[in-house]
């Protein structure tokens, strides 16, 4: 899971126990991208199937990635990585929001 404030910048970057390091940094990046555009890194990756401008900027800027699994928030955006699958992944982040949003 990744957390970053509105900057950009890692609140929070958390591998599960048995978690693959490889699934934080696509979180980070789901997160990024979610952050940039401002809607959820699925609805990015599935525009830039039909947008070459997007889709070379997802595969040439290392800090984005074209998967699903990102959400933005009015503070920041959050991400999971590593889920079955990512609309998995897309709904462990929206329950992730929940939590925080009740804070």
């Amino acid at each position: 899971m990744a957390i970053l404030d509105s900057a950009g910048g890692v609140k929070l970057l958390e591998v599960g126990d048995g978690g693959r390091g490889l699934f934080a940094d696509f979180a980070r990046r789901k997160a990024a991208t979610a952050l940039k555009f401002g809607k959820p890194s699925a609805a990015v990756r599935d525009e830039a199937k039909t947008n070459p401008d997007l889709a070379r900027q997802l595969t040439t800027d290392p800090t984005l990635i074209g998967f699903g699994g990102g959400v933005p928030f009015s503070n920041g955006a959050i991400a999971v990585g590593g889920a079955p699958s990512q609309d998995t992944d897309e709904r462990c982040a929206r329950a992730g929001l929940a939590v925080l949003e009740r804070r």
